[in-house]
Formats: structure tokens, C-alpha cells, sequence
């Protein structure tokens, strides 16, 4: 595990939960179905979505994906699986498809249905209504607090267009069925050959736990990839890798852009900067405690996030969280607006309260 790092409350947390999660698998002993050698039946897959301005670049998706397959080398004892999540452009989808099977590699194809998403609705019932978006009280929060309940209202909606726990589920299906690992990472995570490597060790030495929690580094640029000094610290949200023998799943509930991987990472223990953000009184209940919970160990490397392609590399940059955070929630809001128009959403005049998105989004500052 990488040291702990920020003010000593954050520190002592994470001493605690370490404590935890040691004692945790020192009682599991060898009771799970877990070997060394499942280290080289590995499924990498990556959750391929759309671009979504002003987060993304035009085209950085397909730009992506072409330097991961052009670059990326191919791994012993590892499948790779590409997930196309909901991409709504067809020649967008078609093209991701051919590139990866070009490739040798397996695509597993989410359709986006134009129906299904007109079919999704808007939901203000726990704020009192759609004039809540209107009200003098939702003016005086803060920006994150409205893109927060704005969100909400529009859960149906983003977790049909985005799907992103869903693409995550169909990830760890697909690899289930081949037993092993199932790494499950964010479309644009890069592996270099010296990480593959350590992660193989990471993965065949004990405890054999079923969750091992990857750190992450952002590159501003990709042509920094093969030079950057690859670390073992935990600054950014982690990815994930899970055992078929794993009892977890990612919470479909949480739709993009609301702790969707964060809640896994809580569930099972995993301390970090979200042990401090509260609850959203939107959610019922958490489910019961996790039975595998601190069942987890750390790798000691991470994988490379390429750039969105934005702003010259700015919001990948440390220091740049508020901003993306911004930037991420209103290109879901933009999004929607979008799709709205473009499949006749009966209810797209109340996404425009709702949302705050005009009927045109490019009249947008």
C-alpha cells in the first residue's frame, strides 16, 4: 500500500481501515477458491463510451481507443475485451467495433436504442416537484450541490445513456465465464508491459484476496506514456480488479457521475477521500454489510489514464478535480439535452427546467 498521504485525520482513517482490512484477510485465511495461478487468466476489459462535451474532445474516444490497440502490447494469459457502452453514433460504434476485432480483440457491443432512451423519465418526486429547479432555495446551493440534484432528477436517463455500472456488470459477466481476474478499468486506462508485469506478480502473491484496488496516474499528454515513472500512490480514484470468485458487483443504482465506482470501493472498504462526503438522502439504505469487506490488497503499480484531449492536458493536471468535476456534469446535462431533442423525448421541455440546459445547448457559454 502506498503511504498515506493528506492531514492527519485522513491519515489516522487510513491507518484504521488498513488495520481493518489486515486483520480482515488474516481471518479469511485460505478459505476462498482463489490460486496464484489465476494470475495468468486474466479478461482486461475497458468500458468504451461516448464523447461527452466539454469533458471529452470530438473524437478523443476513437483516438483513444486507436492508440490503446496501437500501442498497448498483448499480454500472456490475458483476453481483452472492449465493452462499447450505448455509443449513439452508428458510424462512431461501427468503426470502435472494426478497430477492436481488426485487432484480435473482443467487442462486446451495448446497443443505444433511440425508443429505450425517449422511453426514460425525469424524476423530481423527492424534491416536491419540477418547480424545485425553479426555486429560489435551489438558486442559493452551491454549483456541485445543483449539478448533484439535477443529476438525480435525470437518473433514469443517465443510467440508460451512460450505463456505466451496467457496461461494468456486462464486463464482469464476460469474464466470469472464463474465470480468473477480470480487471474492469475506465475506457481510456492504458497498460505498459512493466505494469502488466507487476500486476501479475501483485495478483499471484498472497493473500489471495478477491479485490485488488489499482492506483491510477492521468497523462496531460500521450505522448508521456512511455516515459512517465509509473507509482504506487493513491491521488487519484483507483480502478479495480475482481476475481471471478468475487461476490461484489458495481451498484446500478448510482447512475455516472454519482459515486457509481466509489460506492463499490466503499462497500468493500476501500478508504478514501469519499468517507468524508457524506450520504445522499436521495438513496434508500446501503445493502447490508459486504461480506468480503477489507477483502482487498493494493497493486504495486497503476495504469496510465490518457488525456480527454481538452485544454491543452489542463484538467488532467493535479489540482484540476473542481474543474473536471464541472466539466463532467455538464456534459452529462448537455448530453441529455441532446438525446432529447434528437429522439423526441415527451418530456424534453421538462428537462430544459430541470436541467437548465436551453433547447439549443451549443447557445451555451
Amino acid at each position: 500500500m502506498s503511504k498515506p498521504r493528506g492531514s492527519i485525520r485522513h491519515r489516522l482513517h487510513a491507518w484504521y481501515y488498513e488495520r481493518l482490512r489486515r486483520k480482515a484477510v488474516a481471518a479469511s485465511g485460505q478459505a476462498l477458491p482463489i490460486r496464484a495461478s489465476d494470475a495468468d487468466n486474466v479478461t482486461l476489459a475497458r468500458i468504451i463510451g461516448n464523447d461527452l462535451f466539454p469533458r471529452h474532445q470530438e473524437g478523443q474516444t476513437l483516438r483513444n481507443l486507436a492508440f490503446i490497440l496501437d500501442n498497448e502490447p498483448d499480454f500472456k494469459g490475458c483476453n481483452k475485451l472492449f465493452v462499447l457502452n450505448r455509443i449513439f453514433e452508428d458510424d462512431i460504434r461501427r468503426e470502435a467495433e472494426k478497430m477492436v476485432e481488426d485487432h484480435g480483440h473482443e467487442a462486446l457491443v451495448l446497443p443505444f436504442i433511440g425508443e429505450e432512451y425517449a422511453a426514460q423519465s425525469y424524476d423530481t418526486s423527492f424534491f416536491g416537484g419540477d418547480d424545485h429547479f425553479l426555486s429560489n432555495a435551489f438558486a442559493a446551493r452551491d454549483e456541485n450541490q445543483r449539478d448533484r440534484e439535477r443529476l438525480w432528477a435525470c437518473a433514469a436517463k443517465v443510467r440508460y445513456a451512460m450505463n456505466i455500472n451496467g457496461a461494468r456488470n456486462a464486463a464482469l459477466a464476460r469474464g466470469r465465464q472464463r474465470g480468473g481476474w477480470i480487471f474492469v478499468l475506465d475506457g481510456a486506462c492504458f497498460v505498459r508491459a512493466d505494469a502488466w508485469e507487476q500486476f501479475r506478480l501483485d495478483l499471484a502473491a498472497p493473500p489471495h484476496v478477491p479485490y485488488l484496488v489499482i492506483p491510477m496516474q492521468r497523462m496531460p499528454s500521450n505522448d508521456d506514456v512511455a516515459r512517465v515513472a509509473l507509482t504506487s500512490n493513491l491521488d487519484e480514484e483507483p480502478q479495480i480488479a475482481i476475481h471471478a470468485h468475487a461476490r461484489e458487483s458495481f451498484d446500478e443504482r448510482y447512475p455516472y457521475g454519482i459515486r457509481d465506482k466509489v460506492a463499490l470501493l466503499q462497500r468493500i472498504g476501500v478508504p478514501g477521500p469519499w468517507d468524508y462526503w457524506g450520504r445522499f438522502a436521495w438513496l434508500r439504505a446501503e445493502r447490508g454489510e459486504a461480506p468480503e469487506r477489507f477483502l482487498y490488497k493494493y497493486a504495486n503499480t497503476s495504469v496510465l489514464r490518457l488525456s480527454s484531449g481538452v485544454s491543452t492536458g489542463q484538467l488532467e493536471r493535479k489540482g484540476a478535480e473542481p474543474v473536471r468535476y464541472q466539466s463532467r456534469n455538464k456534459a452529462i446535462l448537455r448530453t441529455l439535452a441532446m438525446l432529447d431533442r434528437r429522439f423526441d423525448a415527451p418530456d424534453a421541455a421538462r428537462g430544459r427546467q430541470i436541467t437548465g440546459i436551453p433547447s439549443d445547448p451549443g447557445t451555451m457559454s
